[in-house]
């Protein structure tokens, strides 16, 4: 539309303008005025847009908001006392449509979800937690039609908007410091800092939120693939899960729990075959064979027992034709990839330290030590179940770090999923078509 052909008769528009630095002060306009572009809503974008738009001065633009100024609104200015602003003058107090599963305790099961009805927007009412998002949603956006919006197109103005104050990330690639939007480090007392120690213990990613990566967060196999795929810079990886992330489920980290992750959301539940002599008390003569659908796969819901299985298989696959796949020559990638944390074992020719993969001796009671010494007085043999033969009476190995379990997705794939080269989507499933890949 060609300038000056739009005319608005409006009851009030309110025009920004910076005076003495911090002080905004706000006018009337003419209500016959005419203008080049009118911004309905003086939002979180409607004020971008406005200072943006009104940069040129050949061009005149009209703010509309619905709400009032934020000016005098101690509650507004104040970071900690945001919750004091839901469901108030300046909130549009809208709810949510009603829940089936979450707000069971609220009236019609809805929930209140506020949004700024201020000038500024729900900028003046939020958290005041700054959080771009996923990196992986602005590239997604693309590929369904957003031209530019990948996450290499728009962090540009990301960066331009931004004065990063953190000195940490002044010089980082991902911010900026110049731009109108101050970037703080939020304030954390000692507890935050022991906690985020805990987590770096733990195995998981603590770094920029806006960084590369947001998350601190395939399948067993897949994560180790991915961690040394993407260890090339030159190269760009993709990993794809059909299920979720393991972070928030309590029984994933807890090893005694694995039980109760059998036939449930990370679970893929396959059956058996019908089987001829065994599950007989079960329907149709099958039995649930659980594999992991999470990142982390297998790893995330099994007992957590360390187990490589028999030289003898190896050996049998290489003379079978599998070239290279005799137990000697995979032995050195088993120990590449161990942190054994059991005394006994930390010097055996037969496993390494200093590897993602902590490996811990399973707990026992008295009666388990009694149990072996029974074994060792009837002729078994009693050792290390992934030394030189699996065979005999042996104490277990398990995958546990700290108390908690050490699935692939936090040793293997948490501490690299900040490299700008591995992308990771989850909830995803992929179909080939000939030599295509295509992901649904």
């Amino acid at each position: 539309m060609d300038k000056g052909l739009v005319s608005l008769v409006v009851l009030l528009a309110a025009v920004m303008y910076m005076r003495s630095g911090q002080n905004v002060t706000y006018s009337v306009e003419d209500p016959d005025d005419v203008y080049d572009y009118i911004i309905g809503g003086g939002g979180t974008a409607g004020c971008v847009l406005a200072n943006r738009l009104s940069a040129d001065p050949d061009v005149k633009v009209l703010l509309v908001e619905a709400g009032g100024l934020p000016e005098g609104n101690k509650d507004i200015d104040r970071p900690a006392s945001y919750a004091f602003l839901k469901n108030t003058k300046v909130d549009w107090r809208y709810m949510t449509v009603p829940q089936k599963f979450s707000c069971q305790a609220c009236e019609k099961k809805q929930s209140l979800w506020s949004r700024g009805k201020v000038l500024g927007g729900s900028s003046c009412i939020n958290a005041i937690v700054y959080a771009r998002g996923s990196p992986e949603d602005y590239n997604k956006w693309e590929k369904m039609g957003a031209s530019g919006w990948s996450y290499e197109n728009v962090l540009p103005f990301f960066k331009k908007s931004e004065n990063v104050k953190i000195p940490d990330l002044k010089n980082s690639k991902y911010h900026g410091v110049r731009g109108p939007l101050t970037i703080t480090q939020s304030t954390y007392t000692e507890l935050g800092n022991l906690f985020l120690d805990a987590a770096r213990e733990l195995g998981y990613r603590v770094g920029d939120i806006n960084g590369a990566s947001p998350y601190g967060g395939g399948r067993t196999a897949g994560c180790v693939l991915a961690n040394r795929l993407s260890a090339d810079p030159d190269v760009k990886v993709l990993l794809v899960e059909a299920g979720g992330v393991p972070e928030g489920n309590k029984d994933i980290d807890r090893p005694a729990s694995y039980a109760f992750l059998k036939n449930t959301k990370v679970d893929w539940r396959y059956m058996t075959v019908p089987q001829k002599f065994s599950c007989q008390a079960c329907e149709k003569k099958q039995s649930l064979w659980s594999r992991g659908k999470v990142l982390g796969g297998s790893s995330c819901i099994n007992a957590i027992v360390y187990a490589r299985g028999s030289p003898e298989d190896y050996n049998k696959w290489e003379k079978m034709g599998a070239s290279r796949w005799s137990y000697e020559n995979v032995l050195p990638y088993f120990k590449k990839s161990e942190n054994v944390q059991i005394p006994d074992l930390k010097n055996s020719k037969y496993h390494g330290v200093g590897g993602p993969l902590t490996i811990t001796q399973s707990t026992y009671t008295e009666l388990g030590n009694l149990f072996l010494d029974a074994a060792r007085q009837l002729g078994y043999r009693v050792g290390d179940i992934n030394g030189a033969s699996p065979y005999g009476v042996m104490k277990a190995h398990a995958n546990i770090r700290d108390g908690t379990r050490a699935h692939t997705a936090k040793v293997y794939l948490q501490p690299v999923v900040g490299r700008p080269n591995l992308h990771v989507i989850t909830h995803a499933h992929v179909t080939k078509d000939d030599s295509r890949m295509i992901m649904k």
